[in-house]
């Protein structure tokens, strides 16, 4: 296999962390600006809805800046932040059905099933990214080479797996 039949792939898979990144970071920004947009969606069952707001927001963002710089732990943590905020977009899907406006209506029940690939791409955008190492250390008992070594260049090197001599 050339190297010009894996580049789509490649740049799909390389662009999968801003595809969570980017509505993380906006919505990171709303719920701490304006976190009364977020507060009715607050299942009932949960304590200090607007604490949580806040909370979620943080989080997001934390998520978001982790996706950004390719962090390998960001789509594992995205994907279970996406799982635990689905209640209240489930909530907001069944209270939007008691207003009068059908395009809320239709907006917030497309929002809920949208998650569902959010949730894959996120855990698909922390598989693909480069492994990070401390100077000295050994991947697969190899040295690294010598502009990696410590006192040389970089304090980090990126290592990447499709190279068989990294």
């Amino acid at each position: 296999m050339t190297g010009l039949e894996d580049r789509p792939a490649a740049l799909s898979r390389s662009r999968l962390p801003w595809i969570v990144a980017a509505p993380f970071s906006v919505s990171g920004v709303i719920h701490l600006v304006h976190p009364s947009t977020f507060t009715p969606i607050v299942p009932d069952f949960l304590p200090w809805p607007t604490r949580l707001v806040y909370a979620s927001g943080v989080a997001e963002l934390i998520c978001a800046i982790g996706l950004w710089r390719r962090q390998r732990w960001a789509g594992t943590a995205s994907a279970v932040l996406l799982v635990l905020i689905w209640p209240a977009n489930l909530k907001d899907a069944i209270s939007a059905q008691h207003g009068h406006n059908l395009t809320a209506q239709v907006l917030r029940w497309i929002r809920f099933p949208v998650q569902v690939p959010l949730v894959w791409l996120a855990l698909r955008s922390g598989r693909d990214t480069p492994v990070v190492e401390r100077p000295g250390q050994r991947v697969s008992g190899q040295v690294p080479p010598r502009a990696a070594r410590p006192g040389r260049g970089s304090r980090w090197r990126h290592i990447d797996r499709s190279d068989p001599t990294a």
